[in-house]
């Protein structure tokens, strides 16, 4: 298992210090990795090493994950996508396959309705905001209190911490020490980790009706990839995305919870080599057929 990624790199937007890591082909196809709530660059680590056979690949810390600092608030969407479109700039990536996971998925296709031309090809794992149904939200929002939200999130029991994390996983074969680097992240910062998952979801409306109706609006090729029991974000949640992207298709990966880039990593990284290698190839059509004699 890989995982230490190397290629960590920093830089600041906004004022606030961001780590990232890049690696991979120097001229390979740009591939952006987005990580989820709770979550880090580190969720990443068993997908990357054949990914940076084919692709340069960036893998990000959202700000105030991981080791990144927060932006300032208010941290809607709209706010989390201006900070892509800046990053974009900062590391001059254009035309870019953008890769999201949960939170970092719907930051993903948030970001391919804002800023369409960054975006070559969009790939959305166990990505939320489509209606699923509300899970704890009195401790999401207690968790998230500035003052009080602190002294939760010291308080809060290890064991239970990765019980409700194992919780999200249905192939159970993932370990707990494999998970221990999301616990000391969460002692940390948990408090605001959650403030800001709860701002992001929050833009979406009571009902995430300020979702779908963008969704419409992307023209990328995108790639839905989703665990057939995903216990947070269900299948019919894909199939939402599925109705309002018009050029999508869904991957379904059998015994599968909400983090499908950690419970088989090695079906992730074949269907995104997949789409890598399809998005490229029609990328090359397009560019052939339309080319100035």
């Amino acid at each position: 298992m890989a995982v230490n990624i190397p290629g960590e790199r920093e830089l600041e937007i906004d004022g606030a210090r961001v780590c990232y890591h890049e690696l991979g082909a120097l001229d390979g196809p740009p591939l952006v990795l987005l990580h989820g709530y709770i979550s880090s660059s580190y969720s990443w680590r068993d997908v990357w090493p054949l990914l940076a056979r084919r692709c340069r690949v960036y893998i990000v810390d959202l700000p105030g994950y991981g080791k990144s600092e927060p932006l300032k608030g208010p941290w809607t969407i709209d706010d989390y996508a201006g900070f892509l479109n800046r990053l974009f700039a900062a590391l001059e990536l254009e035309n870019a396959i953008v890769v999201g996971a949960q939170m970092g998925g719907s930051i993903a296709a948030w970001f391919a309705t804002k800023y369409p031309e960054r975006i070559k090809g969009l790939v959305l794992l166990a990505a939320g905001a489509m209606g699923e149904r509300r899970t704890n939200m009195w401790l999401y929002k207690l968790v998230s209190q500035p003052i009080l939200g602190r002294a939760v999130v010291q308080l809060f029991p290890q064991k239970l911490f990765f019980k409700r994390l194992k919780d999200a996983f249905v192939n159970q074969n993932i370990t707990t020490d494999s998970l221990a680097p999301y616990f000391r992240t969460f002692k940390k910062t948990g408090h605001i980790q959650t403030r800001i998952a709860l701002k992001i979801r929050e833009s979406f409306g009571d009902k995430f009706q300020n979702f779908e109706p963008h969704l419409k609006q992307i023209v990328a090729p995108t790639l839905l990839i989703w665990g057939d029991l995903d216990p947070l974000v269900p299948l019919s949640s894909a199939h939402k995305f599925k109705r309002a992207i018009a050029n999508s298709s869904l991957a379904v990966i059998r015994n599968c919870g909400d983090f499908p880039q950690e419970e088989y990593p090695e079906v992730v990284t074949t269907h995104l080599l997949n789409f890598i290698r399809t998005t490229e190839s029609a990328n090359s059509t397009y560019l052939l057929n339309n080319r100035a004699y």
